[in-house]
């Protein structure tokens, strides 16, 4: 008996001068574990786009998702606060936001005083996204669960990060199919923001 969730991960832009194009492998593997667990994923690919936070949020007002997942790098800080602001304007706290990568993983307290994500990876996201997702939209403790940081009272619970170690035992193939791949490929225009 599977309990299946509509489930939205977003890469974030992370600085408008930072024009490179990569594909978000990290998210994408995230992805392949939860799809394997029968979720449903969509991908919102901010940094592809060039989106700011608002045209971002733009995009997804249209999805249908029972629960995100945000992941980045520092130089996003910027982006996931406007973002998340915005998010929480919308929806308030009815969709539970969990948050990745390294921005979340190296300051989860500080992540968590200034950002409002219900919980954040504090290492790879893979062996525990699927409890962590479990937890959070069935409003279960999270006491019992490692690599993850989250708000008690005033107070934060962080539980050492997790890693991954074989990434092609441990990780599905990651589900390609969710991205627009014509936009990884390189072209030579110069954009200006």
């Amino acid at each position: 008996n599977k309990f299946m969730a509509r489930i939205l991960l977003i890469n974030p832009t992370y600085s408008e001068r930072s024009l490179q194009k990569s594909i978000p492998n990290n998210l994408l593997a995230v992805a392949a574990v939860l799809q394997q667990n029968g979720h449903k994923i969509q991908i919102v690919d901010s940094h592809s786009m060039y989106y700011n936070p608002e045209q971002a949020f733009q995009a997804i007002t249209n999805l249908k998702f029972d629960i995100i997942g945000i992941s980045g790098i520092t130089t996003a800080y910027s982006f996931f606060k406007k973002f998340v602001k915005l998010f929480r304007q919308e929806y308030g706290s009815t969709i539970p936001i969990m948050a990745g990568g390294p921005i979340a993983a190296t300051m989860p307290e500080i992540f968590l005083k200034y950002i409002d994500a219900d919980a954040v990876c504090t290492g790879c996201g893979e062996p525990v996204v699927n409890e962590l997702v479990d937890g959070l939209l069935h409003k279960r403790p999270l006491d019992n669960l490692g690599g993850i940081a989250y708000r008690e009272g005033n107070g934060f619970v962080v539980k050492p990060g997790l890693r991954v170690n074989d990434m092609d035992k441990e990780v599905p193939i990651p589900p390609y199919d969710l991205l627009n791949m014509d936009r990884y490929r390189r072209d030579d225009k110069k954009r200006t923001l």
